[in-house]
């Protein structure tokens, strides 16, 4: 839903996303949100509850992204926005569904971490410090996101992922190594580079001229199948 009252539509195909650097984060847009940990995304429980699944290709892992001023967003889905539990910053609340007030517990800012990736972490306006957190670090399904005192760990950092279409492509792609249960796949669409996501380790961004002008594919690919954590890389032309 958008803060004037108006349904979001929902999309009929959330399965192609790109990845690539730090992109605007434009107000009105609809996001997933993936743990940079797990590789899972942040969805909407019917119950009220906010955890962490393997892509499910629905709405529950749609996220839109309202501006609130002041570099703040809500974060919304469907008809309900992300909401800090109690409304303070102490460990531990729980991130829940409630219905959009535009208050502190609701205004969300996010900061970019210090990595050479292009991960987020996530505070509330009435959280301080305590920023979203995978409750225990965990890489399970259903796993509940809770805040904690930020102190830079993989599950406080979070990819923001734009629905393809909702934000401008730049001439960057993201070469991206998975763990040994997942594949990577390079595809081309609309003459541009793109990569479909499971299960993230770890990235490094290219160019496109580096990919095709120079001939850096092969030694990149190579270095995936090398890695240990890695038990297959298809490329596709």
């Amino acid at each position: 839903m958008n803060l004037d009252g108006s349904s979001a539509q929902p999309h009929e195909n959330i399965t192609n996303l790109t990845r690539r650097d730090y992109v605007e984060i434009v107000s009105g847009k609809d996001y997933m949100i993936m743990s940079r940990l797990s590789g899972k995304y942040l969805t909407a429980n019917s119950n009220g509850k906010i955890q962490q699944w393997e892509k499910k290709n629905d709405n529950s892992q749609i996220w839109r992204f309202e501006s609130a001023g002041n570099g703040r967003f809500a974060i919304l889905n469907g008809k309900n926005a992300m909401t800090v539990q109690n409304g303070n910053n102490k460990d531990g609340n729980r991130m829940i569904l409630s219905q959009y007030q535009n208050n502190a517990a609701q205004r969300f800012i996010l900061h970019k971490t210090d990595d050479n990736y292009d991960d987020y972490y996530i505070t509330a306006e009435c959280s301080g410090n305590a920023a979203l957190d995978v409750y225990d670090q965990s890489s399970d399904n259903g796993a509940e996101i809770d805040q904690w005192n930020y102190w830079g760990g993989d599950n406080q950092k979070f990819y923001i992922i734009p629905l393809e279409g909702s934000a401008p492509i730049n001439n960057n792609i993201t070469v991206l190594i998975f763990s040994p249960s997942s594949k990577l796949t390079l595809l081309k669409r609309n003459n541009y580079p793109m990569l479909s996501v499971p299960m993230l380790i770890t990235s490094v961004s290219l160019t496109m001229e580096d990919l095709f002008g120079n001939l850096m594919l092969v030694p990149v690919v190579s270095v995936i199948l090398s890695s240990s954590r890695v038990k297959k890389a298809t490329i596709i032309y």
